[in-house]
């Protein structure tokens, strides 16, 4: 998968670990973070940006699962923001 992040494989390895990439629900898994990056590279190619802060980004924005039944569900994104 992370040869999909060229030219910044070698981050998206050592990135890749923290995710849920391995999940097979389709939520979270390498679909759903390949999906993202498509959509990051569409704004990207538009507005501009940094591509390995988008590329740590896309990666890291889903590092903590929280269940959508979870009280804790409405900070999953503060808490994927402190764990990356």
């Amino acid at each position: 998968m992370a040869a999909r992040f060229a030219p910044f494989e070698d981050l998206a390895n050592q990135l890749i670990p923290y995710t849920h990439a391995e999940k097979i629900d389709g939520s979270h898994d390498a679909s759903h973070l390949l999906r993202v990056w498509k959509n990051v590279c569409a704004i990207r190619d538009r507005e501009g940006g940094d591509a390995r802060v988008l590329i740590a980004a896309t990666l890291l924005h889903d590092c903590v699962s929280v269940e959508k039944d979870s009280p804790f569900r409405a900070g999953a994104s503060r808490l994927a923001a402190a764990r990356a």
